[in-house]
Order: C-alpha cells, then sequence, then structure tokens
C-alpha cells in the first residue's frame, strides 16, 4: 500500500495501493500516530517510509540484532516481508475511515484480530523464508 507521506499525531493518509488488500483499500484513509519502538507489536500496522512512499504494513515479528530492535514487516498482500530497524516506523495506525465509518484497531474485535492476522502472516512468511534459503 502507497499513500503520501506525513507526519505528526493523528495525521490521516490517503490508502493508494493494495500491498495490504483486502484489510485496506483504496480509497480508504488511515489515521496513524507516531510511536515508540518499545510499544511495537505483533499485527500492529505501522507506517514506514521506502524512499519518498510512506508505507503502511503489518508487524510480522520483532526481534533484537546487535543491540538494535528490528520489525519484519509485509503488506498482507505480498509474499515477503523484510525487516527494519524499529527506528524507521514512523507510527502506528489506530483506525481505518471509510465513508464516514471509522475501525477503531486500538479496540476489540480490532486489536485481537490484527494480532492473529500478524501471527499468521508471519508463520507464512517465517515458512517462505525457509524454504527460500534452502534452495
Amino acid at each position: 500500500m502507497r499513500a503520501r507521506a506525513a507526519s505528526g499525531k493523528g495525521t490521516v493518509t490517503p490508502v493508494e495501493g493494495g500491498s495490504m488488500a483486502p484489510f485496506l483499500r483504496g480509497g480508504e484513509m488511515v489515521v496513524w500516530s507516531p510511536v515508540r519502538p518499545q510499544a511495537l507489536r505483533t499485527g500492529d500496522l505501522i507506517t514506514v517510509l521506502s524512499g519518498d512512499v510512506l508505507l503502511v504494513h503489518r508487524v510480522l515479528r520483532l526481534r533484537v540484532r546487535g543491540g538494535t530492535l528490528q520489525v519484519r514487516e509485509k503488506g498482507d498482500s505480498q509474499r515477503l516481508g523484510r525487516w527494519v530497524d524499529a527506528a524507521e516506523v514512523l507510527g502506528r495506525v489506530e483506525a481505518v475511515l471509510e465513508g464516514g465509518a471509522r475501525r477503531d484497531l486500538t479496540r476489540w474485535p480490532w486489536r485481537h484480530a490484527n494480532r492473529l492476522l500478524g501471527m499468521a502472516h508471519g508463520l507464512l512468511d517465517r515458512m517462505f523464508e525457509i524454504k527460500g534459503r534452502r534452495r
């Protein structure tokens, strides 16, 4: 999913791509705020700057390498994720807006659904990652 880069608390950003389909679709808006890296959890939707494009992807796993917290992130419709330093994460998506409706991702059922989706996508990502090493 591509979105225009923005910053600040409660930033509203339009969804412009399909990497997070079907969870996010073009025409929707995401509301995100800065987040401390230590507060990130599996399943969170995060904003990460990739070049000059703001990506909204899901957290699959967290690890510490060389004293640095890293995040495995991926769009739901993508096959493989990538590791980024947690310091590169700009924020966490708090809500999705579509036609007057608001999905609050910090509350039931979305908080739990996203956690389960993060775990499932993380498992698949790990399987593809291991399979790729065997070749």
